[in-house]
């Protein structure tokens, strides 16, 4: 009986939790989502992307003439860019800076037409959020919701991420910013949903909607330094030791497997084999423990480790920097278009096998160079029965942009599953192109016979008027 009165108190505890996160009534609620519309409805806006395809986001003013979208918006670096007030007003932008790793972009229009929204001071697990964006073509729209869970680089919340929302403002019941939406959870960044629509072919940047997804959100603490090294720097310097490490070594330390020439490691004199015990004073026993300690260093600043050698312990001083292979990086996509690549697949996939064949022997896969591979085997087939090879491509495409936010870990892609699906994929692509040419041919032959009996029958036809 007891055991009872707890369980249903504690789905009463529950009831009241959701009470005083949600408001009292349907209409309390529509009230209030009205309200923060009205108020935010200078400061969301939506973006829009055109460069052959045309790609819809969402975008929020962090100034008058700034504002902060999806980076994905902006993958094209020769799209022409537009921001779309709710009153329908357009409004000429330009890219000022890109992160791939936040999958955030800051635009800049040409005047102060926004009115930035006032931010919240923090957001806790189970607060009462508003989602304001696009949806497909439809803008403005509002969703409601919780926070799930709340950390320093993420907040998780129970709204699906539909189509176009992402770069969407999460609100509080106030109407303050906590967070900006980036994707669905689970997902770094999102294949795009293209829809026809009564404006033309447009494609939106999210996945297919499911009752039970939770979206990814950037917390409002991390908007402002990121916005303004965007400013500053067109994209975010993030500081590098030039290190690579196994957890495990001896008496649980960290183990140097690696030390890149030329690196801020090898110049502080730092060897492999090295175990690092602590970073500046505090214990490290996990990459995690590395990771949470360095967490908002920037280039130049420098960093005590703890070191074990050959049994004795020492010091050493290391003054981080900015990855240099980044810079290039970031600099040669600024100048890389997005390319349909060539008319022909049977050219394209052995040369891009080949190329992955060489990279994971030799080792030579670079940042960059995947993107770079797949972006030219994207190609652009107009014949209905290669479709599904095309969406393929798109996500191996998508999957290359996963890769390269992420490659620290580049090391663990598993190429021969790539190599494989590659390999299918330009098998079927060449019984599909010659079932398309027995197709043509029979089709040919076809109309060959039929003008034939065209011809006899106009022939017969002449002679019967001669008669």
């Amino acid at each position: 009986m007891r055991r009872l009165i707890l369980i249903l108190l504690l789905v009463l505890c529950s009831f009241w939790n959701l009470a005083a996160a949600f408001p009292e009534n349907a209409s309390e609620s529509s009230e209030k989502l009205k309200r923060i519309l009205d108020n935010v409805s200078n400061a969301i806006v939506k973006v829009v992307a055109e460069a052959g395809k045309v790609y819809v986001g969402t975008g929020i003013a962090l100034e008058p003439d700034m504002v902060l979208t999806s980076a994905l918006l902006v993958r094209n670096p020769a799209a022409r860019l537009v921001v779309v007030r709710t009153d329908g007003s357009r409004f000429p932008a330009r890219l000022k800076g890109r992160d791939p790793k936040t999958s955030m972009a800051l635009l800049q229009l040409e005047s102060s037409v926004l009115t930035p929204i006032p931010r919240a001071k923090g957001v806790e697990v189970g607060d009462w959020i508003a989602l304001v964006g696009a949806f497909y073509d439809r803008f403005p729209a509002v969703q409601q919701g919780v926070v799930s869970s709340v950390s320093h680089d993420a907040v998780i919340l129970n709204v699906a991420a539909v189509p176009g929302s992402s770069g969407g403002a999460v609100l509080n019941a106030d109407g303050r910013l906590v967070a900006v939406m980036r994707g669905r959870f689970g997902y770094a960044t999102t294949p795009d949903i293209r829809l026809e629509s009564e404006s033309g072919d447009m494609t939106f940047l999210g996945r297919k909607v499911h009752s039970s997804d939770l979206s990814y959100a950037i917390p409002v603490v991390r908007l402002g330094e990121l916005a303004d090294k965007l400013k500053r720097f067109g994209h975010v310097p993030r500081a590098w030791a030039g290190l690579r490490l196994t957890a495990g070594g001896k008496d649980r330390a960290l183990r140097i497997t690696g030390v890149q020439p030329g690196s801020p490691a090898e110049r502080a004199g730092m060897l492999i084999r090295d175990h690092i015990l602590a970073i500046n004073g505090r214990e490290v026993v996990t990459v995690g423990d590395v990771m949470r300690t360095l967490r908002g260093l920037a280039p130049g600043d420098t960093l005590r480790l703890d070191v074990e050698r050959d049994n004795l312990r020492k010091g050493i001083l290391l003054t981080l920097e900015e990855d240099p292979r980044k810079r290039t990086e970031i600099a040669a996509s600024a100048a890389e278009m997005e390319h349909d690549g060539f008319d022909d697949f049977s050219d394209t996939l052995p040369v891009f096998r080949r190329f992955l064949l060489r990279a994971g022997k030799d080792g030579s896969l670079l940042p960059g160079d995947f993107r770079k591979r797949m972006r030219e085997m994207a190609v652009s087939v107009h014949h209905r029965s290669l479709e599904p090879f095309r969406r393929r491509l798109r996500r191996l495409v998508w999957q290359a942009d996963l890769m390269e936010n992420h490659m620290e870990t580049i090391q663990s892609v598993n190429l021969e599953r790539m190599q494989a699906e590659l390999k299918e994929l330009e098998q079927q692509t060449q019984k599909s192109l010659k079932a398309r040419q027995r197709q043509l041919e029979e089709d040919r032959r076809n109309l060959t016979a039929d003008l034939q009996r065209v011809r006899k029958r106009i022939e017969a036809l002449k002679k019967d008027s001669k008669k």
